[in-house]
């Protein structure tokens, strides 16, 4: 792989470029980056003999591209391969591209396997997207030619043959999952459009976040996707993949799933009916957002608007060019903000400012704002005040409570943007010297990641709801806090006490009152401290069985909040990250470098990895998979895999060679048959004699489960625990085969459920094959973490149990307050009801009576 140098006279420039360029690519890149001089690195300038130490440290047969700032940078490049010797020099590209862009463009071609004089010509040609989009000139040279495969984006709709994909996220479409689906669009050579075909919207461009989130794309919506271009197909197959992998989310069932219990303990988070205004109304009344107790005196805080300049644009090229200088400059404090999110553990609200970025830089938007500041002669700050104003306003229109609260994350980027291009600060609200409750009436997005929870210890709003972003960070800080506080309430007040669970405040409470929520305080604080530290802690029932709580991963993020959280190893590593959304299969060295960082992040914690599950619903861009009327029936899980054995085989050397010195197992998804277990085995021992062959080292084959998803794998659980090293139940697919009912499937929602009888029956029948010979069983499906499936499935006699990292602490704490002969009887009782909604009262009453 072609290594990657970042050169400039500052540290923090040349570190910073280095981050988002590997931050870019799919894979892990050799990437290294040399800046400053002095004895800390501190002071402007290049170092020669720092440079060829970070050419050293990526150097590889396939090369080594160096991309500079400016002026003696060149010089100490060049110094830096004369001190290498010729050996090396030859085999280094010194590059003129520009830093930042070509940075950007060599990283992505690294990261798919293109050679250096491919990774060359990429960052030399970084900056023609900005040339032609800003208007610049375009050197004849770097002009594509009028024949080129690349596939313009406009607006004309793509031929016909769409394809459609049914939406199970929470939200639908929101910013996350719109901004995945943006950035797998991107990766193709094709112009794609899409539409919300629920709601017979019009087409509009794929690489718009804006203009996907304003279809109002809303759980269980069908949107049509039409792309046109050399990699059209590809494109759909990407897609398909993420839509497959839901995004990366938990899929969500409608309202009436949920249990009248569950509605009881979440009813502090249910969604407020709000008026589409320019802003998300207040609600009706005070709403907790963010549970817990906060007592203390108030401050106030006010969210001014920039005042926007009247005067026309003198120099439309200047104004431009300031106006992405600021853009630049924020994009900069969102990724600092967004990382110190991740380093808190909560990486999936940091994707909140990660879709702040996109919004930052839609092209749509920045369209607009050229076409402004050059045909209309508005300055930059007024072209984009208007441009975000009118958006906002589509958002603050949608009949969808939750897409309107969307329009608070438009004028957030709107302020931030505006304010440093005037130069008026970033409007920091986390300024107070001691422990406050802020009172604002409205927090946004960015000014809730700044806030610091030592200083800050409870929340007021006028405006927002439990679902706005700014009410998902206060959580993801631990925060509590109370939207729907009037200002005029509020506007004399000193002192606040709140309950961010039940949404009670009182303003300038008495002594009693004062000590009242400082105990509470303390105990929540106390409760919130235990569960962080006893999570490390083994999990007994209050009869002393043992009940193992593991993680459920699919990537580096999820692998570093493994241990953070309590869990004791990984129970199901999902390979597929690996290879949905590309163009090209990972290579063994891709997988295996991928593979080695999670297995170095959990340590010496024991790790299932479930071999490659694709087909289904999750499509290969790179692998065609035959016409089938019903996928889930066909060629997906170990059937592919079998069918495409050097694919499979370079897949299991990959995980041999990572799991060197790891307590590591294999899975095998989707089997039916025992003859399954014995093919995939031989491939694993040849791969194993290969690997061994050539020298590589490895260690003993680790043991090789299967999954139970199929009703021939629980009917044959006996025969098939003669083959397999233990069992891992897969609720997902074993509910959908169980009940013959597609789990994508809205209208089947009510039959596709974990908690029947029969799904029930089969988890039982299953727990007692694995029993009887003596081999380990474990759920690791979604109901592993619902207190109403995790209580049954203990009851089941189920040990291990394996879900989302930062569910782990909750369940743990859960086990401990549950007595199994309790839940025994409770999950006997629930395989001789009728129905699900008969097994779902069951439990309710029984949570009920638990407390």
């Amino acid at each position: 792989m072609v290594g990657l140098v970042i050169v400039s006279h500052s540290r923090e420039l040349a570190a910073g470029v280095a981050a988002l360029a590997a931050g870019v690519s799919e894979t892990s890149i050799p990437i290294a980056h040399a800046g400053g001089v002095g004895d800390n690195h501190e002071e402007l300038g290049t170092d020669a003999t720092q440079i060829m130490e970070a050419i050293e440290s990526v150097f590889s047969p396939d090369g080594v591209l160096i991309l500079m700032d400016l002026g003696s940078a060149i010089l100490s490049a060049e110094t830096a391969l004369e001190f290498l010797g010729e050996d090396y020099a030859e085999l280094v590209r010194v590059c003129a591209a520009p830093l930042v862009e070509g940075a950007v463009a060599a990283a992505v071609q690294i990261g798919i396997g293109a050679d250096i004089d491919t990774v060359t010509a990429e960052a030399m040609d970084a900056l023609m997207p900005k040339q032609q989009q800003l208007g610049g000139a375009v050197p004849a040279d770097r002009r594509p030619p009028e024949d080129t495969d690349e596939v313009a984006v406009d607006s004309d709709v793509p031929a016909e043959g769409g394809h459609t994909f049914q939406i199970l996220t929470q939200h639908g479409l929101h910013a996350r999952p719109a901004a995945k689906f943006v950035e797998t669009c991107s990766k193709f050579k094709a112009n794609i459009m899409v539409r919300n075909l629920s709601k017979e919207s019009e087409f509009v461009n794929a690489a718009s976040l804006n203009r996907i989130a304003l279809l109002s794309v809303t759980y269980g919506d069908t949107i049509e996707v039409l792309a046109k271009g050399p990699e059209s197909e590809q494109a759909i197959k990407g897609i398909s993949g993420l839509v497959a992998e839901n995004f990366g989310e938990a899929a969500a069932p409608p309202e009436t799933r949920k249990s009248s219990a569950a509605a009881k303990r979440t009813k502090a988070t249910a969604a407020v009916a709000e008026t589409p205004t320019d802003h998300p109304s207040s609600p009706s009344t005070p709403t907790g957002i963010s549970e817990g107790w906060a007592v203390g005196p108030l401050l106030r805080v006010e969210t001014s608007e920039p005042e926007l300049p009247d005067h026309a644009a003198a120099d439309a090229e200047y104004e431009l060019e300031l106006f992405n200088t600021a853009r630049d400059r924020v994009r900069s404090r969102m990724e600092k903000q967004a990382h110190s999110l991740g380093a808190r553990g909560a990486a999936g609200e940091a994707e909140i400012l990660k879709a702040h970025q996109l919004i930052l830089d839609d092209p749509e938007v920045l369209q607009a704002v050229v076409q402004s500041v050059s045909e209309s002669g508005n300055n930059a700050a007024r072209a984009y005040a208007d441009t975000m104003q009118e958006l906002a306003q589509a958002y603050s229109a949608s009949p969808d409570p939750y897409l309107a609260q969307r329009a608070v994350d438009i004028h957030d980027v709107r302020r931030a943007l505006l304010r440093e291009l005037l130069e008026e600060g970033t409007g920091d609200a986390a300024g107070p010297d001691s422990p406050v409750i802020l009172y604002a009436r409205e927090l946004t997005p960015s000014d809730t990641a700044q806030l610091d929870p030592e200083r800050i210890l409870g929340i007021m709003t006028e405006l927002g709801g439990p679902t706005s972003h700014a009410a998902i960070l206060a959580r993801a800080l631990g925060i509590p806090a109370v939207a729907g506080i009037a200002a005029d309430a509020a506007a004399t007040a000193k002192n606040a006490a709140i309950d961010g669970r039940a949404g009670t405040v009182i303003l300038d409470p008495d002594a009693g009152t004062e000590q009242e929520f400082n105990a509470k305080r303390e105990t929540w604080l106390t409760r919130r401290r235990e569960l962080r530290q006893r999570s490390g802690e083994a999990a007994y029932t209050i009869d002393k069985r043992l009940i193992t709580v593991q993680a459920n991963i699919g990537d580096l993020a999820g692998a570093n909040h493994v241990n953070p959280n309590g869990a004791e190893g990984v129970g199901l590593l999902r390979t597929e990250f690996m290879f949905l959304s590309r163009r090209n299969a990972p290579t063994e060295d891709e997988q295996t470098q991928m593979l080695t960082k999670m297995f170095n992040a959990v340590g010496d914690q024991p790790v299932t990895v479930r071999t490659l599950d694709i087909g289904g619903d999750k499509e290969l861009a790179y692998i065609q998979l035959p016409e089938e009327e019903n996928p889930f029936l066909g060629l997906r899980g170990i059937r592919l895999c079998l069918t495409e054995k050097a694919l499979f085989k370079e897949h299991l050397r990959a995980i041999l060679r990572a799991s060197v010195g790891h307590r590591v197992s294999l899975m095998l998804p989707m089997v039916s048959r025992i003859e399954e277990i014995e093919a995939a085995r031989a491939v694993l021992e040849d791969a194993a004699a290969e690997l061994r062959g050539e020298g590589i080292e490895i260690g003993e084959l680790p043991p090789l489960g299967i999954m139970i998803e199929t009703p021939a794998a629980v009917l044959q659980a006996s025969r098939m625990a003669e083959h397999a090293a233990f069992f891992s139940i897969g609720t997902n697919d074993l509910t959908q085969y169980i009940m013959a009912a597609e789990r994508g499937a809205k209208h089947l929602v009510d039959i596709a459920d974990p908690m029947h009888p029969a799904v029930l029956t089969a988890i039982a029948q299953s727990v007692a094959a694995a029993e009887r010979a003596g081999i380990e069983l474990s759920v690791c499906g979604e109901a592993a973490s619902a207190p109403e499936t995790a209580v049954l499935l203990i009851g089941l006699g189920v040990q291990k149990l394996s879900m989302n990292p930062s569910a782990v602490p909750g369940l743990k704490d859960l086990v401990r307050h549950t007595r199994y002969d309790a839940v025994k009887a409770l999950a006997e009782r629930a395989m001789s009801c009728g129905d699900a909604s008969g097994v779902r009262r069951l439990v309710e009453d029984y949570l009920e009576a638990e407390g």
